[in-house]
């Protein structure tokens, strides 16, 4: 099987975007060539039967960029007989790809975990032959193509750590800052808690201009005696989020995307425990409830279950988080189901 995947980046060096890469190897275990085709492009290390296009991206002429796009599309079926079409989040490609697809007689297979549905989604989920999501939360629009599959985490990748301290001391933040992620919230009720000897690390960068006035406005409404204890580190190298979170006690994600967020899987794989509002976590996640997986079904309740998780030592079994991650959400089984999908 040969194959042609679409995304946005492939770049080792992006938080928010480096884990395609892993996708991009994992799945070229399971097929003879894969092909790639990226609007950005940074550094990446992939496997030898994998080749990577980088597309010629102008913002300020888009029919500039379909041509490219179908420029690349073009050099690759003329060098090679194709499978298929596996398109991660960039739903836009579909359009562009669907000729192509009709003419060869090729599936074209659209990932997609995101509560957004802008009208590009709505074409693309007319035109592509099966939808795959993480939960029933990824996906918004009503179709029988759709198929739920999980997520997936390089558990190798992130691996499960030693306890660190009988009691949490460092809780993190991981994602882009925004509103949405209600990073305002969990910072103000942190400074209300007061509680010595904890702190907070908040791991992401403020993209927009909207976001960028968001986290001034997050920094300058921190008080003074406070600012010491909560740590903005900025967007950190994919590569360097395990080594980061093995020095965390709790992870916290609070966003209403409502689809399932790597930030809760991946600190999960490393036996990390999790405070979350994430509606598909609460769905999937309520066996393990106040073992590991603290959630929060209303946010008013978030600041008194914070305070009982900073005050009391780590009694539950770590294990059955990372148990969880492997059964269900690891990338290897993710790669098989995607193949299977054509």
């Amino acid at each position: 099987m040969k194959i042609i995947v679409f995304n946005f980046e492939t770049n080792q060096n992006s938080q928010a975007l480096g884990f395609a890469i892993d996708w991009i190897n994992a799945l070229s275990h399971y097929v003879e060539k894969l092909y790639v085709v990226s609007l950005r492009c940074g550094e990446f290390n992939v496997n030898s039967n994998v080749e990577v296009f980088c597309v010629e991206q102008n913002v300020k002429n888009k029919i500039q960029t379909v041509l490219s796009i179908v420029k690349v599309l073009y050099k690759i079926h003329r060098q090679d007989t194709i499978s298929g079409y596996f398109v991660h989040m960039a739903h836009y490609f579909v359009p562009i790809i669907y000729p192509f697809a009709c003419v060869f007689k090729q599936k074209i297979i659209l990932w997609y975990a995101h509560q957004a549905t802008p009208l590009t989604l709505k074409i693309a989920n007319i035109l592509a032959d099966k939808v795959l999501s993480s939960t029933p939360n990824g996906y918004n629009l009503q179709t029988n193509k759709l198929e739920i599959v999980g997520q997936g985490i390089d558990t190798e990748r992130f691996f499960f750590k030693e306890l660190s301290y009988p009691k949490i001391k460092h809780l993190v933040v991981v994602g882009r800052i925004s509103k949405v992620k209600n990073v305002d919230m969990i910072i103000r009720v942190f400074c209300e808690l007061q509680v010595e000897g904890v702190f907070l690390h908040i791991v992401g960068d403020a993209i927009t201009l909207k976001d960028k006035q968001y986290l001034e406005i997050i920094k300058e409404n921190i008080p003074q005696n406070m600012k010491e204890k909560v740590l903005f580190k900025g967007a950190l190298p994919f590569a360097e989020l395990p080594s980061f979170y093995a020095m965390m006690d709790l992870a916290i994600n609070l966003s209403d995307t409502g689809s399932l967020d790597k930030a809760i899987l991946e600190p999960m794989s490393m036996g990390i425990p999790i405070l979350t509002s994430n509606l598909s976590a609460v769905a999937l996640f309520d066996h393990l409830k106040n073992n590991g997986i603290f959630l929060v079904d209303k946010k008013e309740d978030f600041k008194k279950i914070l305070q009982y998780i900073v005050n009391h030592p780590i009694s539950f079994d770590r294990v059955p988080l990372r148990e969880e991650i492997i059964s269900h959400h690891s990338l290897d089984k993710l790669a098989q189901k995607i193949i299977r999908a054509f």
